[in-house]
């Protein structure tokens, strides 16, 4: 009998471990999109690009630009960039060509937290 009393604590305690870590966990998610401005992106859209189910979720849209969030190490180059040439890389900016020879950039930014980073897709060169 002591032996399943014991048991059923130790049950409990390893479930509200658990379901404290999903609370933490979604705290700090809402947390960092707040303090990134991701606008548009959600806790559930951050869920779903962790667990791949989507490669990335643009946040901000424009002619000259997207933002995009992402795990923090997603591999662009074999999802959005896979038709085109990577040609150079500065640092955190990856330089990609189409088949007209247009520039696209592709720029890690600063904003990313353990569970996502925010990419900016460029159309065209960077002026200094």
């Amino acid at each position: 009998m002591k032996k399943k009393k014991v048991i059923g604590v130790i049950v409990s305690l390893v479930v509200i471990l658990f379901v404290g870590i999903g609370l933490f966990s979604a705290i700090m998610i809402n947390r960092y999109l707040d303090e990134y401005d991701t606008g548009s992106a959600t806790f559930r859209d951050v869920v779903e690009v962790n667990l791949n189910i989507k490669d990335y979720v643009k946040v901000h849209e424009s002619e000259e630009f997207d933002y995009v969030l992402a795990r923090s190490g997603w591999s662009f180059k074999d999802t959005v960039m896979k038709d085109f040439d990577n040609t150079d890389r500065l640092g955190s900016a990856f330089l990609f060509e189409d088949k007209e020879d247009n520039p696209y950039w592709v720029i890690e930014t600063d904003d990313w937290c353990f569970f996502f980073r925010v990419y900016v897709i460029t159309k065209g060169v960077i002026e200094d």
